[in-house]
């Protein structure tokens, strides 16, 4: 009070004080706030950087950009060790020396209009960090070895992608994680796509999904009309995307330039979420 401290009752969630009030009096309120991580409540590693109630998201640059989301090397170092106020900007906080491959700034979630920005971060340790590069590499040479063998593909999301292929369906909606953008379907609705194909060859499809997903994820994957598989998302791969191939029967494809792929949830569920499709020969 007045730039003193006063003693103050608490009544019914309320901090009460009462003394006689003069004009001019001042009232100081100081909320303590501190850094701190709230992870994913299915996977400890990735978590959201809060300072107090404040959602803190980190700034990916422009929306045209192409800039990934970094992780955070950070050997279970307290958030407070690694994420540095700003000077001269309130509530705003940057990286340090943690991220891969840059560090980021982090301000109030609220505060984020046109950028790109990312509010999940996963937090590794040095050797879950050299893990993952090796893992990439990896996944850079299978990608490689895959579209050598692609007849068509499609970025999903993509507008004008989409509409090349054929887009259909009934309740479908899209979004977007890590970096990529998924297309899925709920109760009644549906979604598909046409590819074009190699009359010749024997065929799979690829589609991508991600491996954390859970909840009433069955559905049908339709080629042609005919069910190919019934594929069900149940933390097939938590924590990274992964891939399954459904080969084609040979007499669905022969002869056809093109096929039409639908995605359909059985029993009211949820198809996808579906991050590529891809036609393939094997």
């Amino acid at each position: 009070m007045n730039g003193s401290p006063v003693a103050a009752d608490s009544a019914a969630g309320y901090a009460v004080v009462r003394r006689e009030w003069k004009t001019g009096d001042v009232i100081g309120v100081t909320l303590p706030m501190s850094l701190r991580l709230e992870p994913l409540p299915d996977m400890s590693s990735r978590a959201a950087v809060m300072y107090g109630p404040v959602l803190l998201a980190g700034d990916l640059g422009p929306a045209s950009g192409t800039r990934p989301v970094p992780a955070m090397v950070t050997n279970a170092a307290p958030v407070s060790q690694w994420a540095k106020p700003v000077p001269g900007r309130p509530l705003t906080f940057e990286t340090r020396n943690v991220g891969r491959p840059a560090d980021v700034v982090l301000s109030p979630f609220y505060m984020v209009r046109d950028n790109r920005y990312a509010v999940y971060w996963d937090c590794l340790t040095d050797g879950e960090w050299k893990d993952r590069v090796k893992d990439d590499k990896s996944e850079m040479a299978r990608l490689r070895s895959l579209r050598a063998h692609t007849v068509d593909s499609l970025l999903i999301g993509d507008t004008p992608a989409e509409r090349a292929h054929r887009l259909d369906g009934e309740k479908t909606t899209i979004g977007h994680y890590r970096d990529r953008t998924w297309r899925q379907a709920a109760g009644e609705g549906w979604f598909s796509y046409e590819l074009s194909s190699n009359p010749n060859a024997r065929l799979g499809l690829v589609i991508t999904y991600w491996g954390s997903e859970s909840g009433k994820r069955e559905f049908d994957v339709i080629v042609e009309g005919r069910v190919v598989a019934t594929q069900s998302l149940s933390r097939n791969n938590p924590g990274k995307f992964f891939d399954v191939t459904y080969p084609l029967p040979s007499d669905l494809t022969r002869g056809k330039g093109s096929l039409v792929v639908r995605f359909s949830p059985r029993n009211g569920g949820i198809a996808g979420r579906v991050f590529g499709t891809r036609l393939v020969t094997l």
